[in-house]
């Protein structure tokens, strides 16, 4: 039986034999007791956005209430601390849709995103002027200059500078 090269590269392809490929962290979800998993960090980790009642890296953990009047006897929902990249975890009356979450992540700068997950492409905002390649970092970014334009953002002129050094 002849096959084509396609045809070989599609069963090549979905053949896929670890280390060399690598599926979606969240596929099964890890998260317990109706939680969704948030993934998109890094290769390697994930979070899970637990619902009511429950906490904990897996929302394996029930939250205890004693009465309908008092809170939670559990830690609260910033321990250990959901927010990623040094986002600070607040408690408030936050809800996700039509679900009470009780925190809100407040991410640091060049960070976003509910668990502040998503590094920010600065290069979005074309901060490299006449002509600058940008290259977009962690929570940063750096600009390649052309040879006559130097600066952060590439905005000055080195001749303008050689002119007022003279």
């Amino acid at each position: 039986m002849k096959r084509s090269l396609a045809a070989w590269l599609l069963v090549g392809l979905s053949l896929c034999v670890p280390p060399f490929c690598k599926g979606d962290i969240c596929d099964p979800n890890p998260c317990e007791n109706g939680g969704i998993c948030l993934s998109g960090l890094s290769e390697d980790s994930f979070s899970c956005e637990c619902p009511d009642g429950f906490t904990g890296p897996n929302c394996s953990s029930v939250v205890e209430v004693a009465s309908d009047e008092e809170e939670p006897t559990s830690a609260g929902p910033c321990i250990p601390n959901p927010c990623h990249n040094g986002g600070t975890c607040e408690i408030s009356e936050a809800y996700r849709g039509d679900t009470f979450i009780g925190y809100v992540c407040k991410c640091s700068r060049g960070f976003n995103g509910i668990h502040c997950q998503h590094n920010i492409n600065e290069c979005e905002a074309e901060p490299c002027k006449n002509g600058g390649i940008c290259t977009d970092l962690v929570a940063n970014y750096s600009c390649e200059c052309p040879g006559e334009f130097m600066g952060r953002n590439c905005q000055y002129s080195k001749y303008l500078y050689m002119f007022m050094c003279v």
